[in-house]
This record gives structure tokens, sequence and C-alpha cells, in this order.
């Protein structure tokens, strides 16, 4: 699933920029080195991951297995948490003016103060809202009747909140209904030969188009801190969703994750050099996520503005990502590092799916996490410590409820070693 992401980013997404940008002012050897080294760090960590992780983890890692244990989850866990998620995010805005991540990053950015625990949680939400998607999907794949429906209208609800954190939160969810219904039905979801497979992929494809026209007619609209000055009239919805012009132009102008891989390399390896902090950028991610009250004297620092300015990059919205980053940190010593890190996270998922395979629920959540981590190459690689501090706060959250409430008891309560009532094979 790392390898496709990889892919759609810095192959889907690089041809669609070449195909809409003047690109003739950029280095071609320069680019192709950038491309060259995602390429060599994706396969070294697929080849580090397929040989160092022991064989009895490897089938814990395996999504088809994944499925069938969220499909235990208990459902009225789910619909609480999501009720909890929806309450917490009409909080969040009536309360600080927050809808997304988006105002967090802008009242760091305008060094405006918001709560650690608030910070926190917010930075929850969107795993959260993952793991929601997983159960909700993977139930409404495999129900019948009146409770598909219901299931459905979840998965809408979902899809909802997902899309206040922009296009790409869509197309990790899209890709994994892609994934999680071509498992269901028992097809290989790269043959080409399969028709419904393709229909699905155009439909797909379809969606995000539609969405993204909709998110870019609209986003001038809406209601948040960061679109204030935005205008007050919205446009037609069918107009909006048919009307290419803003996505078109938000191409053409927004910097593609490729690019931002360039700008660092290129500071690396013309004109002035810039010193490479080897594990410097590593360091203030973990500081920033231990809250002030353990570290009283540890200084925040906004880890894009810290990779721009050691850089000499503008401040803007640059498409961070794991590979980037890595290279700011470690130069060409990311190329080990990055996989080695991976290679760290798969494990732990490894082991924490096995750990926790007779509580169907908090397997879900935790898995969902750390799936939630590989799909979302457009991360900065030292959030790699929000992600353990999600993990540690999913799995305390879940043990104080089941000591103090022992609520709700379905979802609590530890299940039997036995097989589960729907096995892989019922998928093929």
């Amino acid at each position: 699933m790392y390898v496709l992401m990889v892919s759609v980013f810095f192959g889907g997404y690089t041809l669609v920029d070449a195909l809409v940008r003047d690109l003739s002012f950029f280095d071609p050897t320069l680019g192709v080195l950038v491309l060259f080294l995602v390429a060599i760090t994706t396969g070294a960590a697929w080849f580090i991951a397929k040989v160092l992780i022991p064989v009895e983890l490897q089938p814990e890692l395996q999504l088809r297995y994944l499925v069938v244990q969220w499909l235990r989850a208990d459902p009225w866990a789910i619909l609480l948490l999501l009720s909890l998620i929806v309450i917490f995010k009409v909080y969040s805005y009536q309360q600080y003016g927050v809808i997304s991540n988006w105002d967090v990053d802008y009242f760091v950015f305008s060094e405006m103060e918001l709560p650690y625990w608030f910070t926190s949680g917010t930075a929850l939400v969107g795993p959260l809202i993952f793991c929601l998607f997983l159960a909700a999907a993977s139930r409404a794949l495999v129900s019948r009747g009146k409770v598909r429906i219901l299931w459905i209208a979840t998965l809408a609800v979902v899809l909802f909140l997902a899309a206040l954190y922009g296009r790409r939160s869509i197309l990790y969810l899209l890709l994994m209904l892609l994934i999680l219904w071509s498992l269901v039905q028992g097809r290989n979801l790269f043959s080409l030969r399969s028709g419904p497979l393709v229909l699905a992929g155009l439909c797909v494809l379809a969606a995000l188009f539609i969405y993204s026209n909709l998110f870019q007619n609209y986003r001038a609209t809406l209601p948040t801190s960061t679109a204030a000055a935005g205008t007050s009239e919205a446009p037609n919805f069918l107009d909006a969703a048919w009307d290419a012009d803003a996505t078109l132009a938000n191409l053409q102008t927004r910097v593609a994750m490729w690019q931002f891989n360039y700008l660092i390399l290129d500071g690396q390896t013309t004109g002035s050099r810039v010193e490479t902090p080897y594990g410097g950028i590593l360091w203030q991610g973990f500081k920033n996520t231990v809250p002030k009250a353990l570290w009283p004297e540890k200084t925040f620092s906004d880890l894009d503005e810290m990779v721009a300015n050691l850089y000499g990059l503008p401040p803007t919205d640059y498409p961070t990502n794991h590979f980037a980053v890595a290279q700011a940190d470690f130069g060409y010593l990311s190329v080990i590092i990055l996989p080695l890190q991976l290679l760290f996270v798969f494990v732990s998922m490894a082991v924490a799916v096995r750990a926790t395979r007779r509580y169907p629920t908090l397997l879900l959540l935790l898995s969902g996490a750390f799936l939630y981590y590989f799909l979302t190459v457009e991360m900065n690689y030292a959030d790699l410590f929000v992600l353990y501090r999600n993990v540690f706060l999913i799995a305390a959250v879940y043990l104080i409820v089941g000591v103090a409430l022992n609520l709700p008891r379905a979802a609590l309560r530890p299940r039997s070693k036995g097989p589960p009532s729907i096995r892989p094979e019922e998928f093929s």
C-alpha cells in the first residue's frame, strides 16, 4: 500500500504536473535524481521489510486479514466514536474557530497559542476518521439490506468529515475504498482485464475530479479563519462541480510534491550548500510531541517552517513528504534512515495487531492509525512521534474506559481466540 501511494504522488501527480505546468526552468538532471532517490528509498523499504520482518508477523500486515478483524469491531463503539468526533468538531469551531488542520497551522503561523490538549486532539481526529472509514466501508461492502443502508449513511458522514481536511483526504479514502472493494470481490487491483475494477477506478477518478472542482470553487467561501478574506457569495453547486478552471489554476500555481524534494536537493547540491542538520528535524519533532507540563523548557517549532528557514525557502504551504524531510535532515543517508524507520513502524503495527486480536475494536483503531501514517505520504517524516503519541493515547483511553466504565462491554471484552465468523477465504 505504501508503494502504491508513493507511485500515485510521485508518479501520477508528477505526470499531471508536467502536463499543466511549464517545467523548462527546472534542471532535468536534478529532477530525475529526485525521482530516482524516491524510487531507491521505496524499493529499499520494501526489500528490507520483506527480508527482516519475522515470518510469523507478516500475516498481521496483510489487508485481507485486517479486513476480517475490522468486521469484528463492535458497531456501537464505532457509532459512539463517530458521534464524539462530530461533537469535538462542533466544539472546535465554536470555541476556537477551527474546522480543520489548516486552521491549527494558521494559529501556529500567527504565533497564536492553542491548548496542548486541543492540538493533540485535533491531530488525533484525522487518524480516527480514517479508522471509522475502514469500519464503515468494510461493513457497507459485506452487509445486506437495511444494515447496508445504515453503514452507507455512516460512510457518507465520515466522508463529509474527511472532506473538511482537503482533497488529499478524499483521495486517500477513495483509493482505500477501491482496495477494500477489490478484496471483498476477490479481484486483482492491478489487473486491467477486470472490467468492473477498471470501471470502479474510473468512478474514483471522476469523483475526485468533481470533488476537486467543488473544493476549489467553494474554498474561499468556507467560514474558516484562513479564508476570512474570501468571497462572500458561493457559486452555483452544479456549475462549481463542472468548472475545472479553479482546479487547473491550483495545479499550475501550487508547488507539487516532487518540486519540494527538488528544492531540498537543489539546496544541498548547488551554490552555497546548506549544512545538513543530521537528526535536528527529527529531534525537534520529538520535542513538539512532549507536553510542556513534562518538559517546561522545551521549545516548539513548526517543522515545515523549520525546513523552509534552513533551506532559505519562502514561507508557504509546501507539500511536505517523508522523502523530502528525511533528505533535508540526513542528506543522502536518508536512503538508509527512512527505510529503517519504516521497518520499525511496520514491525510495530504487526506487534500491535497481534497483541490486540482478542480486542477487535482496539485492533481497528491501532491498525488504522498505522495505516493512516503509511497512506499519508504527504507528511513530515518527523511526525513519527505523533503517530506513536496517537497510538499511546488510543490504547490508554481504551484501557481507562474499560477499567472505569466497562462499557460498551461487547467492545471492551476480549473475544475468544477462535477463528472469526468471517474468514479471509470468503472474500475470494
